[in-house]
């Protein structure tokens, strides 16, 4: 992971509403930051795997998504991809503040790439 990359991801924990975060490049283990005691690490890190599945998924029925976003009662999770195969996840709070945090931080993400 670039070093640019790893301040960007830790700097999330100052986004309003943000609960945790993660991201995967192409052939290199996640990074993952958890910024809630809700929400492990390792939780976090089965999410990543079961979205960056399901991305594959989806684009090889000729779908290519930029992101997804499920809402829960408690949050939101989104997995924004790049074109250069990176994976980006994060989890948000469920109101206002959450979604301005996911939308600053999808832009912010694509922009890196």
């Amino acid at each position: 992971m670039t070093l640019a990359l790893d301040q960007w991801l830790s700097s999330c924990a100052r986004s309003s509403g943000t609960l945790g975060c993660a991201v995967q490049l192409p052939g290199q283990a996640p990074v993952i930051r958890s910024f809630n005691d809700r929400f492990s690490p390792a939780s976090l890190a089965e999410a990543l795997g079961c979205l960056a599945e399901s991305a594959r998924l989806i684009s090889g029925h000729g779908l290519l998504p930029r992101w997804f976003t499920w809402y829960f009662e408690l949050g939101q999770l989104r997995a924004v991809l790049r074109a250069d195969g990176a994976l980006f996840l994060i989890l948000a709070q469920a109101d206002s503040t959450g979604d301005r945090s996911l939308e600053v931080l999808t832009r912010e993400f694509l922009a890196l790439g």
